[in-house]
């Protein structure tokens, strides 16, 4: 739904289902980005996730990140929380 706003920012799709981010690579401006998280609650996976954006270079200390994320990772169609957050 974000890409088809075409805000000019980046969008990253992060899973760690291939075929979620072979879907992910046909919508336009979206990257998909591999990622799987040891924990469980919404704040360390957020902030697992940013540091696997800043890993590849996608993210810098100081830029701000909108994360919208499901509390289940693993139910399709969970997203219920956005963040917005300081990458530091």
């Amino acid at each position: 739904m974000m890409s088809r706003i075409s805000s000019g920012r980046p969008i990253f799709a992060l899973s760690r289902q291939d075929n979620a981010l072979r879907r992910a690579n046909l919508y336009r401006g979206v990257t998909p980005v591999y990622f799987d998280s040891d924990a469980f609650e919404g704040r360390a996976i957020a902030a697992n996730a940013i540091e696997t954006l800043k890993k590849h270079g996608f993210v810098h200390s100081g830029d701000i990140v909108l994360i919208t994320q499901g509390d289940d990772m693993d139910i399709v169609g969970s997203t219920n929380t956005m963040k917005i957050l300081s990458v530091t």
